[in-house]
């Protein structure tokens, strides 16, 4: 018995109810058009992504339900219906295209746009399926900056700061400019967290990163190396007196009271300057170099700054630093990493024990195998101040190595 065309037109029916339940169902928007771009069908969460009702959008351009941007530029793109049907052929939106929904807001968007074809194989309109992609490329931005940013102050990190370096020595050899690297260590950071705790010493941090970020250029860069140690860029410099200017600004605005709780604490900076290209042609250098500058200007009573001169790489906190076992810079360099791994106070600081050296020619020998004994008579000679900065010093430059002894100095 054959069916009436009362019973085809039921099975279509339910056919397209089916068909709509289903599109309705899924989780992405789903819009098509007939051959000639006109809308057809919106899915109730294209409804919503485009801000337009399906009875108000159908038999309307699609145009003016789906305008596409591109991400960046905010410029139109082609309408990814049209080219599917001209083409024949299922296509891809570019990365980062932004629907625009009706109201004028922008909604990050990815999808795929493919012909829709009748039983004969003629194109007869297309279908586009997209999703909102916000939350995921919020989430992948925020991977991008953690990954190059400090989490304790949000300042740049030591992979940040190498590629600004790289960036800004290219421009400078190119227009034959100068820029330099300030080098900061806090004088005495460590008397703060004993008495204090590490809650505050990590807002002082905080203060001081905000103070060093306010003393500098927009074009400038200040990154956190790392515990207490912070390193600036300044992209271009004119004169040594300018420099000079700017330390002693940094200074000041380190030494002034931090009002953290009920404190007000006082901290000072010692500071190593060293400038491209005098002092170095690449980063790694131009920051060793900064690094013992300061190391002098810490020696000549802290809260001051040295300029990087060639001589001071025969001093024995030179030597040693050629020769440690695990690079301060190398290691404890990028703050997101070591900060996680090496303190929960946000603070990169190591808990491993220090090597220990009875006597300053003992330490030398640890930092100079081999070398003649006049010169490590010449260590032994360095003032008992200077010897114990420098012990301090090496305990932090090998915490971590494998060496299980203490640094003391002999009377």
């Amino acid at each position: 018995m054959q069916k009436g065309p009362s019973a085809t037109e039921d099975a279509l029916f339910a056919e397209k109810e089916r068909a709509e339940v289903t599109l309705n169902s899924i989780g992405d928007a789903v819009v098509c058009t007939d051959a000639l771009g006109r809308t057809t069908f919106l899915n109730i969460v294209a409804e919503r992504l485009t801000g337009w009702p399906r009875e108000e959008a159908i038999g309307r351009p699609v145009t003016d339900i789906l305008r596409l941007l591109e991400g960046k530029s905010r410029t139109p793109i082609e309408d990814p219906l049209q080219l599917a049907i001209l083409g024949d052929k299922p296509i891809y939106l570019p990365p980062n295209v932004v629907l625009v929904h009706r109201d004028g807001s922008h909604i990050p968007i990815e999808d795929t746009v493919a012909p829709i074809h009748d039983r004969t194989g003629q194109v007869t309109g297309a279908v586009i399926v997209f999703r909102d992609v916000t939350a995921a490329r919020v989430m992948a931005l925020q991977l991008a900056y953690s990954a190059n940013h400090d989490a304790l102050t949000g300042l740049p990190n030591r992979l940040l700061l190498l590629d600004r370096i790289g960036q800004a020595i290219g421009m400078a050899a190119r227009h034959g400019k100068r820029l330099a690297i300030l080098f900061l260590d806090l004088d005495r950071f460590k008397h703060i967290n004993d008495s204090l705790g590490h809650s505050i010493g990590d807002r002082l941090l905080v203060s001081i990163a905000e103070r060093l970020a306010q003393s500098i250029r927009d074009t400038d860069t200040v990154s956190r190396q790392g515990g207490d140690e912070f390193v600036l860029l300044l992209s271009e410099v004119g004169g040594i007196e300018r420099l000079a200017l700017t330390a002693k600004r940094i200074l000041k605005a380190v030494a002034s009271v931090h009002a953290i709780d009920q404190h007000g604490l006082r901290i000072t900076t010692s500071i190593g300057i060293s400038v491209y290209p005098d002092d170095g042609l690449d980063a790694e250098t131009l920051i060793k170099n900064a690094d013992t500058a300061m190391y002098q200007a810490k020696e000549h009573g802290r809260q001051g700054f040295r300029f990087f001169e060639s001589s001071m790489n025969a001093a024995p906190w030179s030597a040693s630093r050629s020769r440690r076992p695990c690079g301060a810079h190398s290691n404890a360099a990028n703050s997101n990493s070591t900060t996680s791994r090496r303190s929960t106070s946000g603070q990169a600081r190591s808990r491993a024990r220090k090597p220990s050296c009875a006597g300053t020619t003992r330490l030398w020998d640890h930092c100079c195998p081999g070398s003649s004994l006049p010169l490590r008579k010449k260590a032994a000679s360095y003032s008992r101040s200077a010897v114990g900065s420098f012990l301090r010093r090496a305990g932090r430059w090998w915490s971590g190595s494998a060496w299980a002894c203490r640094p003391s100095v002999s009377p």
